[in-house]
């Protein structure tokens, strides 16, 4: 019997625990992968979204917070008239129920301003001025909720129309609502209030950051940060990021112990057999190496299986193992 057979043999033996043992392992690094890959996503989707409107730079309220704090609009007037800016959008930005959906984005644009250019219709139209109540959804909001213009859709407590169905180029506009934004501010009942400021910049000659640092000295209290900075400084998306990491650390040391337990039971289950292949000329590290190997068959360390060429080079480099002393 070959070195790998004996290894293989060892693993068979205990089925039903080589089997949970391939679970932890695949557990811990489908975690690792799915909930990093979304956290990642995210933030790739927030900046798509941030380039589809053409946004150069961003006003919020400073100071920490998990959900960005309103404040009001009338700030928006006054960074129209700081050098160097081209066009700004008040906008409110709310998590809501929608209808069977727990969690949705809504967002309330300024009418008028050029956040709403992004959004190409699909079906039917845009709203025809802020008084109106009605909202556009995304493709992937319209195609999750089963609607089409002119059905309705209740967010919250509220019914509006939906008059139209677009494509906002990035996924997190397609999977959201947008409206008009006094109609969220009513909503909310935060009247006068934006959560943020899009910014587009004049288009040649011009500092970002010079222009973002008059803004923040004029309008103490708010923060301005270049348009693809501000999902990744978010408060909110390092807690998220901390929270997928430490349940990763957990899913990889559930994987970590399942693989110790193998090891260490193939150890305790088997003492006379291993004193019998040292009595009958293993050399002396043989047997601990027979153990050291039990992973192998099953994984590489970053997860994928061996192929059979590098299983026979495995065989091939440890056959003078098993060889007497």
């Amino acid at each position: 019997m070959s070195f790998t057979q004996f290894t293989l043999k060892n693993l068979l033996r205990r089925p039903v625990r080589t089997l949970l043992t391939i679970m932890g392992i695949g557990l811990g690094i489908g975690a690792v992968v799915a909930l990093l890959g979304l956290a990642w996503g995210l933030e790739q989707s927030w900046a798509e979204g941030l380039r589809a409107r053409k946004t150069d730079l961003v006003v919020r309220k400073s100071g920490g917070a998990l959900v960005a704090q309103p404040f009001d609009e009338s700030a928006v007037a006054k960074v129209r008239n700081v050098p160097g800016v081209a066009a700004a959008a008040g906008l409110m930005g709310e998590v809501l129920s929608v209808e069977q959906v727990p969690l949705m984005v809504i967002t309330g644009r300024e009418w008028g301003t050029f956040i709403w250019e992004s959004l190409e219709v699909k079906a039917g139209r845009l709203p025809s001025g802020p008084e109106e109540k009605s909202v556009v959804l995304g493709t992937i909001a319209a195609e999750t909720l089963g609607k089409m213009p002119g059905d309705k859709v209740t967010i919250e407590v509220e019914e509006f129309e939906v008059v139209g169905i677009v494509d906002g180029k990035a996924v997190v506009e397609n999977g959201g609502i947008v409206m008009a934004l006094p109609l969220l501010q009513n909503l909310m009942q935060k009247p006068a209030l934006v959560t943020f400021i899009n910014i587009r910049l004049q288009p040649e000659g011009v500092d970002a950051k010079a222009v973002a640092q008059k803004i923040e000295q004029e309008l103490p209290g708010l923060k301005v940060e270049i348009a693809e900075d501000v999902f990744a400084n978010s408060d909110s998306v390092k807690t998220f990021q901390a929270m997928n990491w430490g349940t990763s650390a957990v899913a990889l040391l559930v994987g970590t112990f399942g693989v110790m337990n193998t090891m260490l039971m193939s150890v305790f289950e088997r003492t006379r057999e291993i004193g019998i292949l040292l009595a009958v000329g293993w050399r002396r590290w043989a047997a601990p190496a027979t153990i050291g190997r039990l992973p192998l068959p099953i994984f590489r360390p970053d997860g994928s299986s061996w192929s059979p060429a590098e299983r026979e080079s495995w065989r091939q480099s440890w056959r003078g193992w098993r060889q007497p002393s």
